[in-house]
């Protein structure tokens, strides 16, 4: 057993659990992990064992799909937003080494219900940050920083909105320079990071 690859132990289990799920109503005879049946028709429950078994590898196909869908890395990242994402990253670097992207990631432009101009969805495995289109057309790079370090923060770094309306994680939008939003966000992250 030492030998034999994490793949094929894992799907050798799967199949040995799936034939324990799946024993014949009726003769037959276990070779390692397939199972010989002499008979020509078998019924478990009522049910045909040709419906079983694809009811049983159905369930398998869509539990492992979605397990296996946990674990894909994926970035999604509009290309007018990726510099600020990776603006933010950069700073993010800086203040905390050992913190980086989640899994999976996805950055994008919606038309946004008023008042929203960008929404953070978190997720297990990452998260989907929405930033509205017609906003982010009328703006200048100002507001584009503001905005999407605040997402971030929330995105990333797991924060919260403050009353604070000379603060970047204001619930509403707010005018800030760069140099304050910047001095804010490494002020968060050194915070959070520890």
């Amino acid at each position: 057993m030492e030998n034999l690859s994490k793949e094929y132990m894992m799907v050798s289990g799967i199949i040995k659990i799936r034939n324990l799920w799946m024993k014949p109503a009726g003769r037959g005879m276990d070779i390692g992990v397939h199972r010989v049946i002499n008979s020509s028709r078998l019924y478990w429950g009522g049910l045909n064992i040709k419906v079983r078994d694809r009811i049983s590898m159905l369930l398998l196909d869509i539990a492992t799909s979605v397990l296996i869908s946990f674990f894909i890395p994926t970035k999604n990242v509009d290309p007018l937003l990726q510099p600020w994402l990776d603006k933010y990253m950069l700073i993010l670097k800086e203040e905390c080494p050992d913190k980086g992207l989640p899994l999976q990631v996805t950055v994008k432009f919606e038309e946004l219900k008023e008042p929203s101009i960008g929404l953070c969805g978190k997720r297990f495995t990452g998260f989907t940050l929405r930033v509205d289109s017609l906003f982010w057309l009328f703006s200048d790079d100002n507001a584009k920083f503001n905005l999407t370090a605040h997402e971030f923060g929330h995105c990333i770094m797991g924060l919260h909105h403050v009353e604070d309306p000379g603060n970047y994680m204001f619930f509403s939008y707010n005018v800030l320079t760069d140099e304050q939003i910047e001095q804010q966000v490494r002020e968060d992250m050194r915070r959070t990071c520890k």
